[in-house]
């Protein structure tokens, strides 16, 4: 099976259960309202912050290392050949960096 056929399988198994989260949220708020009750606000996972937090960080890491590229002049490389993809070496090393950092600072802290 190649990378290709797998991660479209991947992909249309999450868009399958997304679909079916947002059919059962709906047959929830169906109901909520025929009860004349409203749904609870949903609350964030500890998984789910820490994904969001790890983008909000790469993010950020990425737009730095690209400003400071710019800035000195620095011709960035572009998308590299990766297992059958194509990747944005600066933003894998952004996502590295994110990883990393906590661990990093976690280090700094205890001294």
């Amino acid at each position: 099976m190649s990378l290709a056929a797998l991660l479209s399988a991947v992909a249309l198994l999450g868009l399958a259960a997304l679909a079916a989260r947002e059919k059962a949220r709906q047959k929830d708020r169906e109901i909520s309202l025929i009860r004349g009750r409203d749904l609870p606000e949903p609350r964030p996972t500890p998984l789910s912050q820490g994904l969001v937090d790890l983008v909000a960080v790469a993010g950020g890491i990425y737009l730095a290392l690209i400003m400071v590229a710019s800035f000195v002049g620095y011709e960035l490389p572009g998308p590299t050949s990766f297992l059958g993809g194509r990747v944005d070496p600066v933003a894998v090393l952004s996502i590295a960096l994110a990883v990393v950092e906590p661990l990093i600072s976690r280090l700094f802290e205890g001294s």
